[in-house]
């Protein structure tokens, strides 16, 4: 039985924050600095105010509702070798991530054209009911959804405030995905 690695999509293998963000200023005009509002993953919080004082019809959150999301976006250099290099390890690579509105296609199409070796991509809120071995996540909520004694959690690090403190432990941790392809090459999943 072949093992389940269960990855996140947004922040962890393509960055949506930036191309929000650009959607945002372009809709908005403002002029809020990436690096500002890059601290807070909810964007919408942020521009919330600007977007009530302009009136504007919708809501921030329109873009995830947009048919096109991932059209345009590249992978988080590293992550495709990373990814491709743990399932030539003999690992099942299934994506599992929320989706609003109509960018269900949009984001299937981009991990099915970046990541051909995937197995799956389960789209959903509820990540700790895919059953998992390995699971790569950079949200605390997420994490903290998978039991810590039957599954190797490892946290993408982002400059994101994270919602809520994880209290699980952590397998391992990364910051880019050439660090996490290290791991892969020394062996450390292996054993499991």
């Amino acid at each position: 039985m072949k093992r389940v690695a269960v990855i996140d999509c947004d922040q962890t293998v393509v960055n949506t924050a930036y191309s929000w963000w650009q959607w945002l200023e372009l809709h908005t005009k403002a002029g809020y600095a990436y690096e500002d509002v890059s601290l807070n993953y909810n964007f919408a919080d942020v521009y919330a105010g600007v977007w009530d004082k302009q009136e504007k019809a919708g809501h921030p959150f329109d873009y995830w509702r947009g048919k096109c999301v991932y059209d345009t976006l590249s992978p988080i250099q590293g992550s495709v070798e990373a990814l491709q290099a743990l399932h030539d390890k003999g690992w099942d690579i299934v994506f599992v991530s929320a989706i609003k509105g109509d960018h269900h296609k949009s984001k299937y199409g981009f991990l099915k054209e970046h990541f051909p070796f995937m197995a799956a991509f389960i789209a959903t809120k509820e990540k700790g009911y895919v059953k998992a071995d390995l699971v790569i996540d950079d949200r605390n909520k997420f994490l903290n959804m998978f039991d810590d004694r039957e599954t190797m959690l490892i946290k993408k690090i982002t400059t994101f405030n994270q919602c809520e403190d994880l209290n699980k432990s952590l397998f391992a941790s990364f910051d880019d995905w050439n660090s996490f392809k290290i791991y892969i090459e020394k062996g450390i999943f292996d054993a499991f």
